[in-house]
């Protein structure tokens, strides 16, 4: 008894409540192309107010592909954190883009993903999977359903 992995589970931080830089977004999509330099600021905001702002520097200039440079402040402290990006041909046509996770490496390689986050208490942005978070509803119940259906159906 309380060995290795007993106890109470570890609280996991949800996707919803990092800060999310996602290759699908419009505002993320026009400022990466390729063979451009570029240089601006995002921002985050919640019921009207900003509570996250971002600069950046996009340089895909050279035939390798490309590479974000964001600046801000974690937790007080200055980063300046460069992100490697990767093109990749569909089937269909065109070209898709990748961020290069700088947190987790598969195999020796780093890993592929459309999405980067900052999670509280981080420092650097890395993928959904480096730091381990989920989507909140994978954390709720599929049994609260269940049984609010069943007394709805008890009480009508």
């Amino acid at each position: 008894m309380g060995g290795y992995g007993s106890g109470r589970p570890s609280v996991r931080i949800a996707v919803e409540d990092a800060l999310r830089l996602d290759l699908a977004s419009p505002a993320t999509r026009h400022v990466i192309k390729p063979g451009v330099w570029r240089h601006g600021s995002w921002f985050w905001s919640r019921d009207g107010e900003r509570f996250a702002t971002i600069g950046y520097e996009w340089d895909a200039t050279a035939d390798n592909g490309g590479r974000l440079t964001l600046i801000y402040s974690a937790n007080g402290v200055p980063v300046r954190q460069t992100i490697p990006l990767v093109q990749s041909r569909p089937r269909f046509g065109g070209l898709r883009w990748w961020f290069l996770c700088p947190v987790l490496f598969d195999g020796g390689e780093q890993r592929r993903v459309r999405a980067i986050f900052l999670p509280p208490g981080q420092r650097h942005f890395g993928s959904r999977i480096a730091y381990g978070l989920n989507y909140r509803s994978q954390k709720e119940s599929r049994s609260l359903p269940k049984l609010i259906n069943r007394l709805m159906r008890d009480f009508s």
